[in-house]
């Protein structure tokens, strides 16, 4: 359906959908390599790559339990991270923001890197 509408004009389409619970299994938690989204673990993860220009995940994984990010050891104390995992224009990337809600924002991070 989603790409039979994509072919009517300029269309874009948004698709919600959730991460399977894989993610907060405790062998990623404990292997940093294994802490980031994947493709596989969204439900419904084929049909949605396929008629998807852009496959976005906001993970934060403070929720998890995870103390440092990644094997780069990225802070996890209210920061979000933005996985895009599918840009049909570009190369998929992790944006970082730092978790504000306290005063109902979300601000950009950018650590200084020496």
């Amino acid at each position: 359906m989603f790409i039979e509408e994509k072919k009517i004009g300029k269309t874009t389409i948004i698709q919600l959908s959730q991460l399977n619970r894989e993610i907060e299994e405790i062998s990623r938690i404990t292997n940093p390599s294994l802490h980031f989204p994947q493709r596989r673990d969204l439900s419904g993860s084929d049909s949605l790559f396929f008629s998807s220009d852009y496959v976005i995940v906001l993970h934060t994984p403070e929720k998890l339990g995870i103390r440092v990010y990644g094997i780069n050891n990225w802070p996890v104390d209210n920061m979000i991270y933005m996985h895009i995992l599918k840009c049909r224009e570009g190369e998929p990337k992790i944006l970082s923001f730092i978790n504000n809600l306290k005063y109902n924002s979300i601000e950009e991070y950018n650590p200084i890197i020496n």
